[in-house]
């Protein structure tokens, strides 16, 4: 005997939007075998007043068009709330086309049906770059640890990094921290390192773009 037709759904299928705070239904059809009609007794006398995951809520058969009040995914509300709510994460959504794919493969005999196939789309990839976690900064000898981000975010391949960046500066012309190997100077803010200021040609500080920004 064949199945009812009603599209169902259930607390248990109930995932988050984007913001983790909104939700929306995945899709399934209900178990009752019917005689004749396409709609079980219990599906026949559906509403739009009680729960969205009760049995008694009206979610339309599974070869039409989902009722606009139903919150099931792909439907006319959960397109225009993802907008507001922001797109669910690629597990929820590759659940959520898997659930409705399943109800849609159940469909039998109905020589007339044609369904909108459903895809997850793509999301841009980010990968996790590391970066330094500490740069030693050493001045008149005491070794200074300043903590920087661990990671950072961007759309390039992973780079090989140094775990531990190493700046020996010395006190210079009373008022600088001077970075000998580079050449590159320092303002002297009360014995801590300050802002660079240019670099040390022998004679004098010449105004030079700080390599490290470049």
């Amino acid at each position: 005997m064949p199945l009812c037709k009603g599209r169902v759904t259930k607390e248990s299928l109930k995932v988050v939007f984007g913001d983790n705070k909104h939700y929306f239904y995945m899709e399934s059809k209900c178990s009752n075998v019917v005689s004749t009609d396409a709609l079980c007794s219990k599906c026949s006398s559906r509403n739009t007043t009680c729960s969205q995951s009760s049995k008694g809520f009206d979610h339309g058969c599974i070869d039409g068009v989902i009722p606009e009040k139903s919150h099931i995914f792909n439907g006319s509300w959960y397109k225009k709330a993802v907008k507001t709510y922001g797109e669910p994460s690629q597990s929820i959504l590759e659940k959520a086309v898997d659930a409705k794919n399943t109800v849609d493969g159940l469909i039998e005999g109905l020589s007339n049906l044609s369904l909108e196939p459903v895809t997850v789309p793509k999301k841009k990839r980010t990968v996790r770059v590391k970066t330094p976690t500490t740069i030693r900064v050493i001045t008149t000898g005491v070794a200074t640890t300043i903590p920087v981000d661990s990671f950072v975010e961007s759309m390039d391949e992973p780079l090989e990094v140094q775990d531990v960046i190493q700046i020996v500066l010395k006190p210079f012309m009373n008022q600088y921290w001077r970075d000998e190997e580079r050449d590159k100077v320092y303002k002297n803010m009360n014995g801590k390192k300050g802002a660079y200021v240019g670099r040390w040609d022998s004679e004098k500080i010449v105004d030079c773009p700080d390599s490290d920004e470049e």
